[in-house]
Order: C-alpha cells, then sequence, then structure tokens
C-alpha cells in the first residue's frame, strides 16, 4: 500500500521503520512485565515468629498466621515454603535470619 501511494523506495524506509517501532515497543512491553514479576525477590522482607504466631512484613505489607494454620512446609535448600492454604505459599530464605540459632529456633516451631 505504501509503495502506490509514495513509492517503491519510501515505501520500503516507512516499512522497515514500522517494524522496528514494533520490535522496540514489543521488547520494551516485554522487560516492563519481566522487571514488574521480579518485584517479590528484590523487595525488603523481615520476619518475626514465636511459638504461637509467623508474621511476615514485605514492603511495609504484613500478614501474620498462627503456626496451627500452617498446612505444610517444604524444605529446600536455601529456602522454605510455607504452606498457608493448599495453594497459597510464603517464601522463607534461609538467608533472612540472623544467626544459625534463628534457623534452629524457626524450624523447631514449624517441625520441619
Amino acid at each position: 500500500m505504501w509503495t502506490l501511494l509514495l513509492g517503491w523506495q519510501l515505501g520500503r524506509l516507512i516499512a522497515l521503520y514500522s517494524l522496528i517501532v514494533l520490535i522496540v515497543a514489543g521488547f520494551s512491553y516485554f522487560m516492563l512485565t519481566f522487571v514488574k514479576n521480579l518485584e517479590p525477590f528484590f523487595s525488603e522482607t523481615s520476619i518475626q515468629f514465636d511459638a504461637d504466631t509467623l508474621q511476615i512484613t514485605v514492603n511495609d505489607e504484613s500478614k501474620k498466621w498462627n503456626m496451627g494454620e500452617l498446612r505444610n512446609v517444604v524444605t529446600k535448600e536455601g529456602y522454605w515454603l510455607v504452606y498457608v492454604t493448599k495453594i497459597k505459599y510464603t517464601y522463607i530464605p534461609h538467608d533472612i535470619f540472623y544467626s544459625e540459632d534463628d534457623i534452629t529456633k524457626f524450624k523447631t516451631y514449624i517441625n520441619a
């Protein structure tokens, strides 16, 4: 269509620039959504626990559960997945704790 209106050379140039704009816009959208999905891994997280409760604060948003409400704990190398329901879980990395003593205390509380 561009070749009929503006000629062969100019039509090809417009098509090429349009393709470049579409690629750049698509790449920008991909990067925006990809970085947004990485947000939980780079957020500030703190944990407070005792024999009765587990409280996790992520970016000033706090969630609190009783230890008896926890359904399952999956132990992996470097982190725990604490399941609150069958499909809802909380990611707790090992490096959030200050000492090995805190990790052993947490393990006894969650029965991992």
